[in-house]
């Protein structure tokens, strides 16, 4: 093979590894040690608005536990300040593997946003790092029915 092309699939190799395993890499070298990704939808489950996201600390080479937390915020637009609508927390032991939690609540025509929050504490019970992230907002509308493409639209006469 000519130095040429061997040094163009080499690229190739580097840039397919860097998107399929970016995450990965992205988790092991930032300071936070968890991996959160996080998703917010109206309609995915008929008629309610989810918080969901999952949770992963293969980045943290010790022992410890991860506490997780998926908060689900409404927009009250009278008192102009957002409420909690829905939370969900959970502590996991087992760091090396993906942990998902997801909060729903009824779908009614509102701003939502979510907080996803990731709490790492080493064997002893020190915090090592906190991984904090937010999502929205996202305006439902009723009915919540989701469909792949857009807003659900009339049939054509």
């Amino acid at each position: 093979m000519a130095p040429s092309r061997r040094i163009l699939w080499m690229g190739v190799a580097v840039l397919a590894a860097a998107l399929v395993g970016g995450h990965r890499i992205a988790a092991t070298a930032s300071p936070y040690k968890c991996y959160v990704s996080d998703s917010l939808y109206d309609g995915l489950v008929p008629g309610k608005v989810q918080a969901a996201g999952s949770v992963d600390c293969s980045g943290y080479g010790g022992r410890g536990s991860v506490r997780f937390t998926v908060r689900l915020q409404q927009y009250d637009a009278q008192a102009k300040k957002w409420k909690d609508v829905k939370s969900k927390s959970r502590r996991y032991r087992t760091l090396r593997a993906h942990h998902g939690l997801a909060a729903l609540t009824p779908c009614v025509v509102a701003e939502f946003r979510a907080s996803y929050t990731a709490e790492l504490k080493n064997a002893a019970g020190a915090r090592v790092s906190t991984n904090v992230q937010k999502l929205g907002p996202l305006k439902a509308h009723v009915p919540c029915i989701f469909s792949i493409g857009g807003a659900p639209t009339a049939p054509a006469l």
